[in-house]
């Protein structure tokens, strides 16, 4: 926050009532909850781009699972958890003993999309990760990342097993198709192998995708009971069916999220803030560091781009 803005606000509460004071400085001292310094702000400013640039990927994944990917990164669905695998596998997911063991097999698989190559999307109007097919749940994150270092191979049946850095289109329809022109649909989207660390994130989103539509839920439960039959797993039908029918984060809920995330990037970031990144939702408004519109982005992005480029050139 700057000086400025911090005398505004003293002279603010002077003229209040004591009650009205008080309201204010409580309010200050939330805010104050998440302050960084000018320097950690500016790097993150640094990282805003548009979320529907071609060539960027990104994974969703359930909110309560960010804190520990902020902290081990991406980590892949493991070989166990394929079908007719270790059941377990399920769920061990997202814990402790399940990182430990990515990190040492190397042997799971990320499931992501990229702009620009969802065929399901293709001539659609909106930002392409509130349209995936991957982040219709309500209450989920995406994670915007860079791919650049992957390399993309050949599609076989998943990702080079131990061969970390390497990606593939996951769509079982769309098998041969030539490497870099590849165009899944966003259900299937592409596959990498093993892991994305957390210096490879360059953002996050909030409730990315759309509602499902009555279709699409009953599908979401037959899936469920052939998932039941077949490999054991208990689930509760009415709570599934409306939890699938829930709606997306309404605009006046995203503060707590942010509070939360930011929170959670500090804590896992104390000695590393240059891995704190900006958030969005899922039209591409910048939400924290700052405030911006989606329009607002991209014009910032430009001209920031244009005094980088300048710069270079001196």
């Amino acid at each position: 926050m700057s000086e400025i803005r911090r005398q505004e606000e003293q002279a603010e509460i002077e003229q209040q009532t004591p009650e009205q004071s008080e309201t204010v400085l409580e309010t200050s001292e939330a805010k104050n909850e998440t302050e960084l310094s000018s320097e950690v702000i500016e790097k993150i400013m640094e990282k805003v781009q548009d979320i529907d640039k071609k060539g960027l990927a990104y994974s969703q994944s359930d909110y309560d699972n960010l804190p520990g990917i902020l902290k081990d990164g991406l980590l892949g669905q493991e070989s166990y958890n394929r079908p007719g695998g270790k059941k377990e596998g399920y769920k061990k997911r997202f814990g402790k003993e399940w990182a430990e063991n990515t990190h040492k097999t190397k042997d799971a698989f990320v499931h992501f999309n990229i702009i620009g190559r969802g065929r399901d999307l293709l001539g659609e109007k909106g930002l392409e990760i509130g349209r995936s097919y991957l982040g219709m749940p309500p209450n989920t994150i995406a994670i915007v990342f860079d791919i650049k270092n992957y390399e993309e191979v050949q599609q076989n049946y998943g990702a080079q097993e131990g061969k970390s850095h390497t990606f593939l289109n996951h769509d079982p329809n769309k098998r041969g198709e030539k490497l870099g022109v590849s165009i899944p649909d966003t259900e299937f989207g592409f596959v990498l192998s093993f892991r994305v660390a957390p210096r490879l994130f360059q953002g996050i989103v909030l409730s990315p995708g759309r509602n499902m539509t009555n279709t699409e839920i009953e599908m979401k439960i037959r899936g469920d009971e052939r998932e039941k039959q077949k490999y054991g797993y208990s689930y509760d039908e009415e709570y599934n069916r409306a939890r699938y029918k829930k709606d997306k984060i309404a605009d006046d809920d995203y503060s707590p999220y942010i509070k939360e995330i930011v929170e959670s990037m500090k804590e896992v970031n104390e000695t590393k803030p240059e891995r704190l990144i900006p958030i969005y939702d899922a039209d591409g408004n910048l939400l924290w560091p700052e405030q911006m519109s989606y329009e607002e982005v991209k014009k910032y992005v430009a001209e920031r781009d244009i005094k980088n480029n300048e710069a270079k050139n001196i």
